[in-house]
C-alpha cells in the first residue's frame, strides 16, 4: 500500500509540470461552500465505500472563465479535507448535452472515458486529473461531466470547496455493497457543485511540439515516429540526427549506421511553430544477429507515468532500462546463451510506482507466434519484480536467434499477453540461443504426495541438462522407464525411491530414503486429516 501511496504522490509531483504545458487553467466556481465528512456531494466520497456524480456546466459558464470553442486536457476539485483513503479506480467521462439542467435522471448515452480508470489518492487543494484524450468542446454546448468509483473499504468523504447554483447541476448515486457506476437509482438531486479548475488550450495558439516512437533501441534499424503534437498541427519537419529530414506527419525511419541519435521536431500551424528536441533518444545496434520478426509487437499507449521494465537478467544476459517512457524497447541486440535441459534463473525488475503483472516467453519453436501458455517461461501478479526458475525444454530449436519478450503493466490493468498494447506498462524483446548441452544428466525429482492413503503417487522428473532416458526404482521390487509415471504401492510401508537419468554424455542417480509411506488401512477421511497435517510439518 506503500507504494501505491507514493505513486499517486508521485502522479501530483509530475502533472503541473504535463498540464501547465498543455493549456491554460479556467475556474468554475469560487464559493467554499462544503460538504461534512458523511454528507454528499463529494468527488472523493467514500463513507459509502462508492459514488457516482453527474454534473452539468452550461456553456456560458464556461465562456465566463474565459474558455472557447478547443480542448480541455484536464480538470480538478477541491478539496479541503482528504478523504484519507486511495480512491480505487477512477474514471472521468465526458459529453456534450443539450440539457440545462438535471431533472430526468441519469443521462448515460455517448459518454467518452478521459480519465481513468485508475486509483488516486486525493490530496489538500486542487486536484488535478490529467486526461488520456482531450475532450474537444465545440464552444457552445453545456459539457455533462460523470465521475465515479468503488472501494473496497470505507473512510470519510473528502471535504470540497462547492458553489451553489440557480438549477440542479448535479446528481448522485452511493452505494455500499456494490460499484454505483452501473447503477441508475438515485440518492439526489443538488443545487451545488464542486467547484472545478479546467485545463483548455486555446486552438488559435501556436503547436506544442511533442512525439513518440515504437522503441528508442533498435537491432535493425527501423523506427516509428509518431507525431503528438497538440493544438493542431499542420507542417512537421523531422530531423532524425543522421543528416537525413522528412516532412510526413508519422514517418518510419530507418538508420544505416549504429549509434546514437538525437532527433528534433519543428510543428506549425498559421499561429506559429514549435519545437521538440530528444538528445541522444535513439540507440542503433545493426551488429546484432535478430530472431525472426514477431507476428505482434506491442506499443504502449500511456507510457508517462513511470510505469515499466527496468531491469531484465537471465543467463548471462543482464539489462538495464528506462521505464514505459520509451514504449517498446528492442534490446535483441542483446543475447545470452543456454543450454537444453539446463536450468536458468529469470528475473525482471518493474518496481515503479507501483504493483505490476508481469509476463514473459520465449519462442522455442521460431515460428515467430508465442503460445501464451505453452511458451510462458516467468508470471507474476502484483508484484515489483517477477522470479522464475526455467528449464530449456529439449524440443527447443537450437543454435538460432530466438526472441524472449517480457511484459509488465500496473496491475489493476489486468492479466498481460504476449501481443496486447499494455495500457501504461511496456514490452521488451531479446535474443536467446540454444545450444546441444554435453554435460551429464543431474538427475532430481519429486513427487505430487509423499504420504498416500490409496497407494498411488505421481512422481515427476526434474533432472538437468536433457535426459532422454529414465529408470525408476520405487523401493517395492517394481520400477518404470516412463518419464514421468505413475506408481501404485499395493503393500503398506515407508519406501525409498531411486531415479538414473541418462543422456549421451553420461548418467546420473538421485535416490530419496524413506521418500514414500503408503497406509491404506486407515479410514479415507482420518487419512486426508494425516496428509494434511502432514504436508503443514513439511512446509513449516
Amino acid at each position: 500500500m506503500k507504494k501505491r501511496i507514493f505513486f499517486f504522490l508521485f502522479l501530483f509531483t509530475i502533472c503541473p509540470l504535463l498540464y501547465l504545458s498543455q493549456g491554460t487553467m479556467h475556474f468554475v466556481g469560487a464559493s467554499n461552500v462544503q460538504n461534512t465528512p458523511t454528507t454528499y456531494p463529494s468527488i472523493y466520497g467514500n463513507y459509502f465505500r462508492g459514488v457516482k456524480h453527474q454534473i452539468i456546466i452550461r456553456a456560458n459558464e464556461l465562456t465566463a472563465a474565459g474558455m472557447s470553442a478547443g480542448n480541455i486536457t484536464s480538470l480538478g476539485f477541491d478539496v479541503v479535507t482528504p478523504s484519507g483513503s486511495t480512491i480505487e479506480n477512477l474514471e472521468i467521462e465526458m459529453k456534450h448535452t443539450l440539457s440545462n439542467s438535471i431533472t430526468n435522471g441519469w443521462d448515460n448515452n455517448s459518454l467518452t472515458t478521459v480519465f481513468g480508470p485508475i486509483n488516486h489518492s486525493d490530496q489538500t487543494g486542487w486536484n488535478q486529473h490529467q486526461f488520456h484524450t482531450p475532450f474537444s468542446w465545440d464552444g457552445v454546448s453545456n459539457i455533462l461531466i460523470q465521475t465515479c468509483f468503488y472501494n473496497n473499504g470505507w473512510s470519510d468523504n473528502a471535504v470540497m470547496n462547492m458553489s451553489n447554483y440557480s438549477y440542479n447541476t448535479l446528481i448522485y448515486r452511493r452505494r455500499d455493497n456494490t460499484t454505483p457506476c452501473t447503477s441508475n437509482w438515485i440518492n439526489g438531486y443538488e443545487t451545488e457543485r464542486p467547484n472545478i479548475r479546467f485545463q483548455w488550450q486555446n486552438p488559435q495558439s501556436p503547436p506544442a511540439a511533442d512525439f513518440s516512437v515504437n522503441t528508442t533501441s533498435t537491432c535493425g534499424g527501423s523506427i516509428t515516429f509518431t507525431d503528438q503534437t497538440t493544438n493542431n498541427p499542420t507542417s512537421w519537419l523531422w530531423d532524425f540526427g543522421d543528416g537525413s529530414t522528412s516532412t510526413q506527419q508519422n514517418p518510419v525511419h530507418t538508420y544505416t549506421s549504429s549509434g546514437n541519435y538525437s532527433v528534433q521536431l519543428t510543428a506549425s500551424n498559421p499561429y506559429g511553430n514549435n519545437s521538440m528536441l530528444k538528445s541522444n533518444y535513439i540507440a542503433v545496434n545493426l551488429a546484432g544477429i535478430n530472431p525472426v520478426p514477431n507476428s505482434c509487437t506491442p506499443a504502449t499507449l500511456n507510457g508517462n507515468l513511470g510505469f515499466g521494465i527496468t531491469e531484465v537478467h537471465f543467463g548471462n544476459l543482464s539489462n538495464t532500462s528506462l521505464s514505459a517512457v520509451e514504449g517498446y524497447a528492442d534490446f535483441t541486440c542483446d543475447s545470452t546463451l543456454v543450454h537444453l535441459g539446463s536450468f536458468y534463473d529469470f528475473l525482471a525488475v518493474h518496481s515503479s510506482p507501483t504493483f505490476h503483472n508481469c509476463s514473459a516467453w520465449i519462442d522455442f519453436n521460431n515460428d515467430g507466434i508465442f503460445d501464451p501458455t505453452g511458451e510462458l517461461i516467468a508470471s507474476s501478479t502484483s508484484s515489483d519484480s517477477t522470479f522464475a526458475q526455467v528449464q530449456i525444454p529439449n524440443n527447443a530449436v537450437q543454435n538460432t536467434p530466438l526472441r524472449m519478450r517480457v511484459v509488465a503493466d500496473y496491475d489493476l490493468i489486468g492479466a498481460v499477453d504476449p501481443c496486447s498494447d499494455p495500457q501504461y506498462g511496456q514490452a521488451e524483446d531479446y535474443t536467446i540461443f540454444v545450444a546441444q548441452n554435453t554435460s551429464p544428466p543431474v538427475a532430481d525429482f519429486g513427487a505430487d504426495i509423499t504420504y498416500s492413503c490409496d497407494g498411488t503417487v505421481n512422481f515427476t522428473d526434474l533432472s538437468s541438462n536433457a535426459p532422454f532416458a529414465w529408470y525408476w526404482n520405487f523401493g517395492d521390487g517394481n520400477s518404470s522407464i516412463a518419464q514421468n509415471p505413475t506408481h501404485t504401492y499395493s503393500v503398506d510401508g515407508i519406501y525409498d525411491v531411486t531415479l538414473i537419468s541418462s543422456n549421451q554424455f553420461g548418467t546420473d542417480t538421485a535416490l530419496i530414503t524413506q521418500y514414500i509411506e503408503i497406509n491404506t488401512s486407515i479410514r479415507f477421511y482420518f487419512c486426508s486429516l494425516i496428509i494434511i497435517l502432514y504436508s503443514s510439518l513439511i512446509v513449516s
